[in-house]
């Protein structure tokens, strides 16, 4: 929404941008899952995935929203032309 107020002289308007966006963003770690490789010499193999850097972050307490979160933001912004 941009909402145009005159100020003293006509020619010169001040905007307001709002904003308000809620996202929940979940991410899928391939931890332990078993996926389609190739080895050494070119054969096709299924192999289980190993530790990502997510996941062992998460485990360590390093970043959190691990099992998803939201994501809320709040802007008000005002601009003079």
């Amino acid at each position: 929404m941009v909402v145009a107020v005159p100020r003293q002289n006509p020619q010169h308007f001040q905007s307001r941008k709002v904003g308000l966006r809620l996202r929940y963003t979940a991410i899928h770690d391939l931890t332990g899952d078993q996926v389609d490789a190739e080895d050494s010499s070119g054969h096709s193999v299924s192999a289980i995935e190993q530790p990502t850097r997510m996941h062992t972050d998460c485990l360590a307490g390093a970043i959190t929203g691990c099992d998803g979160s939201f994501e809320n933001l709040w802007v008000l912004k005002t601009q003079s032309s």
